[in-house]
């Protein structure tokens, strides 16, 4: 299967309990435009409730190369300190691993590539 140059993966995970965008939302979610050629995110959205979280997060993780280990959670853990913290790094984990999932049913030679990020040759 070819893939599109550029595709849109999402990433899931859970918001805290007791919390409004809880009550709105069942799962929390982060939806990436990712170049296929690349590996860059483009674009993200967010079920986070407020503008400035979600602009947060997606000035955060636009440019993120999904096959490199670029040090997103360590740059969101060191900037983040809302309720969703933990729910926003199992997404990404999530969205990741399902991208390389695509892409491993897609180019079968890229299947050897590990959770933690490309292995050498």
């Amino acid at each position: 299967m070819a893939l599109a140059p550029v595709i849109v993966v999402a990433g899931y995970g859970k918001f805290p309990q007791n919390t409004s965008a809880e009550s709105l939302h069942s799962v929390l979610a982060l939806v990436v435009r990712v170049n296929t050629a690349t590996h860059v995110v483009e674009d993200v959205s967010t079920t986070l409730l407020t503008r400035v979280a979600d602009e947060f997060i997606r000035d955060l993780l636009c440019g993120t190369n999904l096959l490199e280990d670029d040090g997103f959670v360590t740059r969101f853990q060191n900037s983040y300190f809302g309720h969703a913290d933990r729910g926003i790094v199992a997404a990404f984990r999530d969205l990741v691993k399902r991208y390389r999932a695509v892409l491993a049913t897609a180019q079968p030679s890229l299947a050897t590539i590990s959770a933690n990020g490309p292995t050498a040759p």
